[in-house]
């Protein structure tokens, strides 16, 4: 019987490597704080975002001079096995959607390439294209 595969908990068939990553790149047409990352990496297995800075536990700094949607530990990506990535709202302020629809608090949410995730509410600067 093959074990199902989870975060934190993979064998050695599925393991991350380079052909896993993925990108969200922004998607809204103009964002005009430049500090606002055009591109997000999801480069290895968890992939954390939020209006915190690296020193203070995220991996990808989500903060903008006129947008303030953000939590300082806003969100989790996930790899779960090939091909399958999620999301998981960390109890943020303002949430995450995908495509719209809100992802539940603290719930491992997957999400496929063409997907838009939004980090805040629908009036967010925020919103990454799954590519």
């Amino acid at each position: 019987e093959r074990e199902t595969s989870r975060p934190g908990r993979r064998g050695s068939a599925d393991q991350f490597n380079d052909e896993e990553v993925l990108q969200l790149q922004l998607a809204k047409d103009y964002v005009p704080d430049p500090g606002v990352p055009r591109t997000i990496l999801l480069n290895k297995a968890q992939v954390s975002v939020g209006a915190s800075d690296h020193k203070n536990g995220v991996d990808v700094t989500l903060r903008s001079k006129g947008d303030t949607m953000v939590s300082q530990q806003h969100a989790r990506f996930l790899w779960l096995s090939k091909g399958q990535w999620a999301v998981i709202d960390d109890h943020s302020a303002n949430g995450v959607l995908i495509n719209s629809a809100p992802v539940p608090r603290g719930q491992c949410t997957p999400f496929a390439i063409g997907d838009l995730i939004t980090f805040g509410t629908s009036e967010s600067d925020f919103v990454y294209a799954v590519a």
